[in-house]
This record gives C-alpha cells, structure tokens and sequence, in this order.
C-alpha cells in the first residue's frame, strides 16, 4: 500500500515565507535565488508504493531483511551522495532494464500509452551553468538513462541517488505499467501535500534536473539552515507532532539534503518493518532511501578500503592493493562501500586482481568470500576442490575481515547462479543436483548442504555436466516417454517394468520428469526381481523386501544396490526360508523361482516336494511385477512321459526325477499311452536321472506289479529290480 506522509502546516508555511523573504532579498542585493530553493523544499515524504511498482518488493527485484547499520544522523556520506562517477550512462540503462524485463501494453487513465522507465524517451532543454550546477545541452530525444548520466555529472550529484529517489517517490525504476502523471512529478519536486505540484517544474526532465540542482542547494546551506550539519536537531517522526521527536546528530551536508527533502526520521516501528509499514506514528522517506540504496547498490558510505585510481578499482587492506576485478566488484561494494577516487595506489604493495578466496591474516582462517559473508574453509584440500589455493589469496586484515561477518562453512557443494541449482563438486565436473533429497543424499544422508555461488573464476575451471543427480530411490522419466527408472546414488538408472513392481518395493507411484538430455547418458540397466544388498538378496514382498536365504538365488538375475538406495528401501519383510515361490494377483498358480526363470508348480505335492516337504511361504505380487521375471516351462505332471527335444530317450516323470523307459512295452504294463511331451534340454536339466522303469514298483514301501495297467501286490522274486515311485506318481497310477 501507498503511504505518503503529510507535511505539517508549519513546515508548509516557512519555505513559503522564505520564499518571498530570497525572492525580495535577490531584488534588494541582485543576487538570484533559484526559485527550485522555494518550491522543492515543500516536497512530502512518501514510501515506495508496492501498487506503483507493479508488485512486491521481491518482485520489484527487493529483498531486504534487514536495516541493520541505518544511521538517522548518517543516512549517506557526502563523499558517496556528490559521487558522480559511480555508473557511466550504459550501465544505467543496463540497470533499468534489468529491473523491468517487460513493460506493460496499454494505456493510462488519460489514454496515453504506458512508458516505462527503461523506454522513456523525451526532448530536454538546455540549461546555463550556474554556482549549482554545470551547464546542459538540451536534445530532441534522449532516454532516462542519458538525462539521469547528463544530470549527475552536471549538478555532481550520484546516479544512484537519483535512481533511488525516482524509486521512493514514483516506483518508477520498476513500475511495469506508469501513468504520465507519474513523470510529471518523478521526483516530487515542487509538489507539496496540500497543494497541487507547480506545473512550471512538471516532466521528467525538469524533475530529476530540478532535484539534482535543489540538493546541491540545500548542501550549501546559505537559505536553509535548520538542520544544519555538525550540530544535533529535534527529529520528528511524523508529521502529527504528539509521536514525538528524538535527537539526531546531523553528521554531514548530505543528510542534512536529505531532510530538507524529507524531515523525519523512521521510528522503531518503521525500522522493522524493512519494506513494509509500521504503525501510525511512522514515515518513510529516509528509511526506503536507505532500503533502495544499500539493496541496489551498496553501502551508503564511502570507502576507506576501496579506491579508485584512475579506471581501476582496488581493495585495500594491511598495506596491499589488489585490483578488483568485474566479477568481484558486486561482493566488495556491497560490504565495504562505494569506491573514492585517489590520485594514486603506488605506496601500496601490488597484490595482484582479487579472488573470492580470503584470509583473515590474524587467525588464520581462509574463506570464501560469498552473498556478503565469509564461509570458513575447513581444509586446503576443499579449498584446491573450489579450484582456488591456499597460497593464492587475498590477506585482509582483522577488521576488514570481521566488517564482512562470518556465514556458514563452505562444503563440496556449490551454486553457479544466485538461487540456482546446486551442484556436487567432483574432481573437475560440477554434477546437477535434482532437489533437496538428491542435495541431502548426496550430503551422506545429512542436513541440505549449504552451497556458496562459485565466482565466473572459479567456475570456468569446471565443465557443468547435464546429467541431473537425483536421490536414491528416486523415480524418473524424460518428458515425452513412458519408460520409467529408478536411480541409484552412484548415477544408474534402472528400468522399472511396471509401477506395479514400485509397490511390491514398498515405493510410491511418483516420479520425477525432466528433458532427455539430463538423463540421456547415464547408465541404464534392468531392475531385476532379486536386489543385492550389502551381500544379502531380497525379494519384493509386496510392500518392501524379504530376504532369501543363501541358496536360493542360483541362476536368478539380481541387481546389485548402492547402500544409499537399499537404505531408502524396507527391507524388514519376513524372510524366506525355502525354495522361493511367488503367485501373481489374478491367478492362482504356484511358481517356483528357478534357473533364471519362474517354472508353474502343477500339484500342491510338488509344491511340497521342491520346497523339501512342508509347503512353503508363496509370496503374493502384483500382477504387473510378472514381467519383473523371466517365464519358465511349467513343471511336468506326475506318471507322464517326457523326452527331450532332439533326443530320443524317453522318461517318466517321478516328482522331481525322470525315471528312463527302456521301451514302449513297458509303457502298455503302465496302461500309459505311447507318447511323450516334449520339452527343452534345459526345462529337464534340473531333473535328476535314474535307472530304467521296470514293473516291479514299490508305493508306500509296498510292492506291485504292472501289467496292462492293473498293479497287482506281490513277493517279487529273489533279486528282482524295483522302481519306487513317489507318492504324486502312485495316485497318479492309480496305484492304491
């Protein structure tokens, strides 16, 4: 919300006065008076309006947290606010259309067209050089950035002051969609609160050329004196004068300027709402000048330890120069200030271009120097991982040091982008992490690593690879397809055959989808039915993993697990003891898991025999993990003939043995047709072989004889050869 302060009458009342006393008193002693000294010192305070800058002050590209080093009495240095130097015209412009990408299409109330400031293009005129300013040459068409670069160096006045004003009166650096009147009052000169703006100062050029030339007035201090420099003054708060007043101690010309053009300070209140409002007791004014100021460009203060000579700029600490480079110039600026121009840096020791990586020449202690702290480095080897070195860096003194304040330590992670992704630094690659359970993984399991933005030197020593590091466990797919893998911590990528299978894991049907080329060169393999977890096998369960006991994976395909991705699955499902046997939703066949292959258990006896003669644990599944498993022959009925394909031999099929038949007669004592099923060698090489069938039989430890398919109980004779069958094939038989 919009919130401009009321001036109170009195303060209305003695500029005007004063005003007709200068304008008399130009008449009396020739001397002229600009009448800017009258009419601008009538400006209201006023807030940044969130409604003027088309959104809030995070949109607005603001993210103050804090006031801390706010000064009432200091709000900017002289040297910083006369500092005309600090922005050539490009780099205007540059600013201002960063801070609105997009104007607005359309029109105001009064049907003009929406302007904004980075697109502004008006004709100026030329002004004389006076005491207060050099002089201006007009132009048909210039952009807000020329005038605000031509105004500065002509009233030497810093650009970012004015920037800053346009912002805290108008929100017109980044307002998407001004209305003209806007520009007509950009910087509130000549506009008091209770009375409309003197239309011979509307315009923007006329604006910000007027308030330029006004502050230069107020600083010399000839016609107004009343809160003059270097001495302590009653500051209201507000305009209602029972929120009272405190004593501020009015440090120099330039806050002196400052509240000629806003005479109050912020209350508490004020002060911790940052951006925001207070209470009815609070203004705004000098507070959001200080906001805008320090969030945009830096402190308000010049510097003792950043110099310009020349072109260049230097940090200067505990006797050394070192020349800082563009890269690092937004860091040191934003803690130590502005720069001031120096003739010379030759009685410094030459230290080389700056770099991100600083030590703290009392203690020791070498850190990175990032988002305006310093990120102690625990080793020399984290330092080398950076890409910097330890004998590399650039030494500051105690004090320089502590003024930057101390943030957390640096780790193996890193940023190449303020608020971008962060990225796993390994060896000379700088791998992409998913989000924060890939980051949190990839931590070993620990907090979400902090990640300090690697500086363009830094960065350029490490190729970004475009393969995304997701968190073990963790479903993914590339846009635009159906197939679906499950990653692993150490980069693999295993095909999952149905979601199905994700449940039986015990995981959720979620999934990760991102372009192809993040995925396109990591390793994929099949996610087999069996995973191998720290030298253990399991099985999902239906809801998580069951561990088999050693001696039932023989032949069975597994895939093999990092740690991190066995621990992200529940492996606390009931062992299985036997043979392992699964049954799929749908149906009710018995499988057993053999060979490589799922094999269909026909009797309930068989399922007895395979398991070693008590029925097993059946693991129940989902129908879609089937396709998890590879698809065996089923199992041969009891009493049946089989052979081999390609073979001639033919066999009986006695539980889990094929029991040989010496010829076709023997099959017509059986009562058994004369055909055998054929199947593959490899279906029939689990079986165990056994001598020829003859028609002595023993079932139950009693002995028959075959023939013509009745079987007779008898006393074979002396040294006969008997053939004991297993229960299955008796009844199988017929066998009573």
């Amino acid at each position: 919300m919009s919130r401009r302060v009321a001036r109170p009458r009195n303060a209305l009342r003695l500029p005007r006065f004063l005003a007709v006393f200068v304008a008399s008193l130009a008449v009396v002693i020739g001397t002229v008076m600009p009448l800017e000294a009258a009419s601008a010192s009538t400006v209201a305070s006023s807030s940044t309006s969130l409604a003027r800058s088309g959104g809030d002050a995070v949109q607005a590209g603001i993210a103050k947290t804090s006031l801390a080093g706010f000064n009432p009495g200091n709000i900017i240095s002289d040297a910083m606010f006369t500092n005309k130097s600090t922005m050539t015209e490009a780099q205007i412009q540059s600013f201002l259309n960063a801070k609105v990408p997009k104007c607005v299409v359309g029109k105001d109330e009064d049907g003009k067209p929406f302007v904004c400031l980075k697109d502004l293009k008006i004709a100026t005129q030329s002004k004389a050089a006076d005491k207060y300013c050099k002089a201006y040459t007009g132009a048909s068409s210039e952009s807000a950035a020329r005038v605000l670069y031509k105004v500065a160096q002509a009233c030497n006045i810093n650009p970012q002051v004015l920037i800053v004003m346009l912002q805290k009166e108008q929100g017109l650096v980044t307002h998407i969609w001004p209305s003209n009147w806007r520009y007509n009052k950009a910087m509130g000169q000549a506009c008091p609160d209770t009375a409309p703006c003197d239309t011979a100062f509307a315009g923007f050029f006329t604006q910000v050329y007027g308030a330029a030339r006004q502050m230069q007035i107020y600083m010399e201090g000839r016609y107004f004196q009343w809160y003059k420099a270097g001495k302590t003054w009653q500051v209201q708060y507000h305009p209602n004068k029972a929120c009272g007043t405190a004593p501020v101690y009015i440090a120099n010309k330039a806050t002196e300027a400052l509240y000629y053009y806003t005479p109050y300070q912020p209350n508490a209140a004020a002060l911790r709402a940052n951006y925001g409002e207070g209470d009815g007791c609070s203004s705004y004014g000098n507070r959001n000048f200080y906001n805008y100021f320090t969030d945009w460009f830096g402190s308000t203060q010049s510097s003792d330890t950043v110099v310009r000579a020349g072109t260049d700029i230097y940090f200067i600490s505990a006797g050394v120069r070192y020349h800082i480079t563009g890269d690092d110039w937004p860091e040191y600026r934003a803690k130590f200030g502005n720069y001031r121009q120096v003739d010379s840096v030759s009685q410094y020791t030459d230290g080389g271009d700056t770099s991100r990586f600083v030590r703290n020449l009392t203690t020791g202690v070498i850190a990175y120097f990032d988002g305006g702290k310093t990120h102690r480095f625990p080793t020399c080897d984290l330092v080398t991982s950076w890409g910097g070195s330890c004998d590399r860096v650039v030494q500051m003194a105690d004090d320089d040091f502590a003024r930057i304040g101390a943030g957390p330590e640096v780790t193996a992670f890193a940023r190449v982008a303020e608020g971008g992704t962060v990225h796993r630094i390994s060896g000379n690659t700088l791998i992409p992490l998913y989000d924060a359970a890939a980051r949190i993984a990839a931590n070993g399991g620990k907090a979400d690593p902090y990640a300090a933005v690697m500086a363009p030197a830094s960065r350029a020593k490490f190729a970004v690879s475009s393969q995304l590091q997701f968190a073990p466990g963790q479903f993914v797919s590339a846009a635009g397809t159906a197939e679906v893998y499950l990653a692993t911590l150490d980069g693999r990528l295993l095909h999952l055959p149905s979601w199905d299978m994700a449940q039986d894991l015990g995981l959720s049907r979620t999934k990760a989808t991102v372009p192809s080329a993040n995925i396109s060169q990591r390793k994929k393999s099949a996610l087999t039915a069996v995973l191998a977890c720290n030298g253990k096998y399991y099985v999902p369960s239906g809801a998580g993993l069951s561990q088999l006991i050693a001696g039932n994976t023989t032949g069975i395909a597994t895939t093999a697990l990092d740690a991190a991705t066995c621990a992200r699955l529940n492996t606390g499902g009931a062992s299985v003891a036997t043979q392992l046997f699964v049954r799929f939703a749908g149906s009710d066949a018995v499988l057993h898991v053999t060979g490589g292959v799922t094999r269909h258990v026909v009797t309930t006896a068989q399922v007895r025999a395979i398991a070693g003669g008590a029925y097993p644990r059946v693991v129940q599944l989902r129908s879609g993990t089937a396709t998890a498993f590879a698809s065996g022959p089923t199992y041969m009925s009891p009493g049946s003939f089989v052979r081999a394909d390609g073979t001639s031999e033919v066999h009986l099929v006695d539980g889990l043995t094929l029991i040989h038949l010496p010829s076709w007669d023997m099959a017509s004592a059986f009562g058994l047709p004369r055909s055998a099923k054929i199947e593959s060698v490899a279906a029939l090489s689990a079986f165990a072989r056994r001598p020829a069938l003859t028609t002595w039989v023993s079932c139950g430890g009693i002995v028959y004889s075959a023939n013509g398919g009745v079987f007779t109980r008898a006393n074979p004779p002396s040294g006969s050869v008997l053939t004991s069958l297993e229960a299955t094939t008796c009844a199988a038989l017929g066998i009573a």
